[in-house]
């Protein structure tokens, strides 16, 4: 995809426009362009501490500029060195004209705070920071990626006195007789009374095949709070059902030739890398034996396609580093894979990141709109409910369109709900 930078250039002068905060590099670029200077130097500042190479020089050219908000040589000079040396070319060009505007105090203050600057910001020592540490034998190690998320709803029971009854789902006919394999991944929110409101699935392989036998087993399941719901209710929580046959023989669409083909995709990794992390995502699923002397080789590959930029393998990264499957858990790193695949714009990690506490307010509301103005239907039935939530200060004609971009049958199985009732009567009012 080609990139649009900022040249370090005069400013454009252009004052200010209120609009929903960017979250994407694409966003931010075009905040930039319409003249939203501050949304696009706040935007820019977070993916440039997260390593994004072009977001670094892009803010270094906006401080330099003085482009929404005061201009700052020093800190422009830090980003752009940073940039430049990440083998950036436009900042490589750039770095001797910024070197030049400083006076010789600025300089010695950018000689001082370019080693912390390098270690706290560099993409190689993010990539380093944030790298998954292979892990067999961990506490939660036992489970795999499609089974780790029970693991997120017993933490939940553990915590908040949460007792469920679950319902397994009944493998489709069609399915079990061609030999298909899947998963789903489910999200939902339990309310005071213990029912799950507005599920609805955000990812599923291979797409629909599963899902209604995966909503159906997910909707009956019976949640109690043994000593009364908490504050934080309606709670939000995900769950990822598998659906797996024993009969993987030369019978089976997953035989033998296919194995070998998947294998011999995962040793060339240095000659295709999309084509082994595919290759490694479907062994680890069918739970196949890789090279026993090389136990971790599934989980490199993951981690080299996430750095050459897949977003398929940054989300099941970060998924790995959250669940500790085959790795240790790490927080930070799972974050800082996920806002990865969010700065590249796509729907479904926006949407994961902005369930974090740890973001601020303002971050989480931008990364929910954002994943709901690119379509993705579990971003705009959360933005329902927060329009719900609003009431007398609710945007009705927002509520309106968001609930009419919502297909039919799809509501009916993802959750037309007293929500999606309550919205209603709040946009009829």
């Amino acid at each position: 995809m080609n990139r649009m930078v900022l040249a370090i250039v005069a400013c454009l002068g252009a004052s200010v426009v209120e609009a929903r905060q960017p979250v994407s590099f694409d966003e931010t670029v075009e905040a930039h362009a319409a003249g939203e200077l501050e949304a696009a130097r706040t935007a820019f500042g977070r993916m440039a501490e997260s390593g994004r190479v072009e977001a670094q020089f892009n803010l270094g050219a906006m401080l330099a500029n003085g482009e929404g908000g005061p201009a700052q040589l020093v800190e422009a000079a830090l980003w752009i060195n940073l940039a430049a040396e990440a083998g950036f070319s436009t900042a490589e060009a750039a770095s001797p004209t910024i070197l030049a505007a400083l006076n010789e105090p600025q300089r010695a203050e950018l000689e001082r705070r370019l080693p912390t600057w390098r270690s706290e910001y560099s993409r190689s020592a993010l990539l380093a920071r944030h790298a998954p540490e292979f892990c067999r034998e961990c506490k939660k190690g036992k489970q795999s990626a499609s089974e780790a998320e029970s693991y997120r709803i017993q933490a939940l029971i553990d915590d908040k006195q949460l007792t469920v009854d679950r319902e397994a789902p009944r493998y489709p006919r069609d399915a079990a007789r061609s030999g298909a394999m899947g998963l789903v991944l489910l999200g939902g929110w339990i309310n005071d009374a213990g029912d799950i409101e507005q599920p609805h699935v955000l990812f599923s392989d291979p797409e629909e095949v599963f899902d209604r036998a995966a909503m159906r087993a997910f909707s009956r399941w019976d949640f109690e709070w043994t000593d009364g719901a908490p504050e934080s209710v309606p709670m939000y929580i995900t769950q990822q059902i598998s659906f797996t046959l024993d009969n993987r023989g030369a019978g089976s669409p997953y035989g033998s030739v296919t194995r070998q083909k998947l294998e011999a995709d995962l040793e060339a990794a240095s000659e295709d890398i999309l084509a082994a992390y595919q290759a490694a995502w479907t062994l680890d699923f069918l739970k196949l034996q890789v090279d026993p002397e090389n136990p971790g080789a599934i989980i490199e590959v993951t981690h080299q396609a996430a750095r050459a930029g897949i977003v398929r393998a940054q989300l099941d990264l970060a998924e790995r580093l959250r669940c500790g499957d085959d790795v240790v858990q790490d927080g930070r790193a799972h974050r800082f894979w996920l806002k990865q695949a969010a700065f590249e714009g796509v729907p479904r990690a926006q949407f994961l990141l902005s369930l974090k506490d740890s973001l601020d307010p303002d971050f989480t509301t931008a990364l929910r709109q954002s994943a709901a103005e690119s379509g993705f239907l579990p971003a705009r039935l959360a933005e329902i409910r927060h329009q719900v939530g609003q009431r007398e200060d609710a945007d009705r004609q927002a509520l309106a369109a968001l609930l009419e971009s919502l297909p039919r049958t799809w509501r009916k199985y993802h959750g037309d709900d007293a929500v999606m009732r309550r919205a209603e009567a709040l946009v009829e009012l």
